[in-house]
């Protein structure tokens, strides 16, 4: 059976990003023997004179040197090339429409990530599955939207996602906030919360996938998208403090920071290093969505900080619902709060929530399988 993925990877260099996409297409692939392949939709991020197959790898290239991300691209591009089947880039909804028949494709699932989510920019047709000449079976796997904070702002843009559901087969989000604000004004269907297509995947399988070996050192793991807040500084010093650890390492992202000269910066880490460090770190402090996701699968100790963000607001919604449900919320720290007790995890007790979401979420790929077999 073949099955289309439309969904965010690869585009910023973002670990997170690209392992999601990864993760689902492996489980479509290994668990229901699809034949599973990533629509290489290109839309974001550049003028509209480079959307073509002439023009856009050297603006690619260009914009990378310019930038100072070439060595980073080169990484992602190559975990892309060994591990993920995807089509070749296409620059418009007419030609994402063309592949789709051309291949026979009668199943399209869109998601995960931010996918509806307008502070990330105008959300296209086709991240809504607005095609006039395919027939295919729609689903969405656990797209995110924006913060609920901003729903009088973005009202037209929710409801305009609203309404082009009634043809989804299913409809699955990421967070309990983006099904309260898409109910408002669609209520034909049943809108369910899935987890992120990362948790489908065990702690030993990613493992097992990547070949990813333990490492005995003990350090604590700094993951910021945004700017690094003091309530994070303050939660150092007591972890370092309570459980003598010198190491500190700390991911370069897209947003360069100044930093403090004693952690040791990470550069052009890709989607498999991502996994090994946060799998060996003793502490995983940030405020990346995909970062406690991970901490979750491989049980470490972390804590969550609200994003920051010069020119816009990170949706937090989604990892204050993902805590919520599995029961974790104490683990989201304010940035005001400069007098936080460090507490370990005791996942004995707290994976059981986590099992239970992901469980449910696998519950609801079975009923989507059956969907496209009918």
């Amino acid at each position: 059976m073949k099955v289309a993925l439309l969904t965010w990877f690869n585009e910023d260099r973002n670990c997170g990003q690209t392992l999601q996409a990864y993760a689902l297409q492996h489980v479509f692939d290994s668990c229901y023997h699809c034949e599973t392949i990533i629509v290489n939709y290109k839309y974001l991020n550049c003028k509209k004179i480079y959307l073509n197959n002439v023009l856009y790898k050297p603006y690619k290239i260009y914009h990378c040197i310019k930038h100072k991300y070439l060595k980073r691209q080169l990484v992602f591009d190559k975990f892309v090339k060994k591990y993920m089947n995807v089509t070749k880039y296409l620059f418009s909804k007419e030609k994402v429409e063309d592949y789709i028949i051309k291949n026979s494709i009668k199943n399209l699932i869109l998601g995960s990530d931010q996918l509806w989510n307008p502070e990330a920019g105008t959300i296209p047709d086709v991240m809504l599955l607005n095609f006039s000449k395919a027939t295919i079976n729609k689903f969405a796997y656990s797209p995110s939207m924006c913060p609920v904070s901003k729903k009088s702002v973005y009202k037209n843009e929710i409801q305009r996602i609203a309404s082009f559901l009634r043809d989804y087969k299913y409809i699955g989000v990421r967070e309990k906030s983006a099904k309260e604000m898409i109910s408002e004004f669609y209520k034909e269907k049943v809108i369910n919360v899935l987890i992120d297509p990362v948790f489908l995947l065990s702690d030993k399988e990613w493992r097992n996938l990547f070949n990813l070996e333990s490492d005995n050192e003990k350090y604590i793991l700094i993951y910021c998208m945004g700017k690094i807040p003091e309530s994070l500084y303050s939660c150092i010093d007591k972890i370092m403090e309570e459980n003598s650890i010198q190491t500190i390492y700390y991911i370069e992202t897209n947003e360069r920071k100044k930093i403090p000269s004693s952690w040791k910066v990470l550069n052009y880490v890709g989607p498999i290093e991502f996994l090994k460090l946060i799998d060996n770190a003793y502490y995983v402090l940030g405020d990346s969505f995909h970062m406690v996701a991970f901490s979750l699968i491989f049980k470490k100790n972390f804590y969550v900080f609200p994003g920051i963000r010069e020119k816009f607001i990170p949706n937090s919604d989604r990892i204050v619902s993902l805590l919520n449900i599995v029961d974790m919320d104490e683990r989201f720290i304010d940035n005001n709060d400069l007098n936080l007790e460090v507490i370990d995890i005791d996942y004995n007790k707290k994976f059981i929530k986590v099992q239970e979401y992901i469980d449910y979420s696998k519950n609801q790929l079975d009923i989507i399988i059956s969907m496209m077999n009918d």
